[in-house]
């Protein structure tokens, strides 16, 4: 009698087209980009790595066109992360059950590496040849260490916000 009812068909056949619909392809692969979305991982070495890129495209569109400068320069987006971060500790003061305190002293930090990264970038970076400026950045001074530096204080804000052990 309990499989003729109505509401017991209803059940049983809303189970089985639910069963049928999660198991496609694209159900696995929106859980699959889920998950990986969601973890923990990925907030703090992926989203530095999103940000690094959208750096390199701005970067990029910003290009004069005959520009003679090499294309390295672009990489150089130490104060790009920077400002991104800064807008990502804005965006966490808004979200629920923010620390005023901690996220000031944070964007004060990040707003003084603006600063810093600015001039470092604007004196500092560029190769110079018999005392005379280049159109190139330095590898090392211009490219790698601003980014590292930008990279590594995104990621331990990322960590500190995700309670990392």
């Amino acid at each position: 009698m309990l499989a003729s009812s109505p509401n017991c068909m209803q059940s049983n056949v809303f189970f089985a087209v639910s069963q049928f619909s999660a198991g496609t392809p694209a159900d696995r692969l929106d859980d699959a980009i889920r998950n990986f979305v969601t973890s923990r991982p990925f907030y703090y070495l992926g989203v530095p790595l999103v940000f690094v890129i959208l750096g390199i495209l701005a970067k990029w569109l910003g290009r004069r066109d005959h520009e003679t400068a090499l294309h390295r320069n672009e990489l150089a987006v130490g104060t790009s992360v920077f400002v991104m971060t800064t807008g990502k500790v804005f965006s966490d003061l808004c979200g629920p059950n923010p620390h005023v305190a901690t996220l000031f002293l944070w964007a004060f930090c990040l707003l003084v590496c603006v600063y810093g990264s600015s001039g470092v970038d604007r004196h500092l970076s560029w190769v110079r040849i018999d005392g005379v400026v280049t159109n190139e950045k330095h590898w090392w001074y211009g490219i790698i260490l601003p980014d590292f530096v930008a990279l590594s204080i995104f990621v331990v804000y990322q960590l500190t916000r995700l309670n990392f052990p």
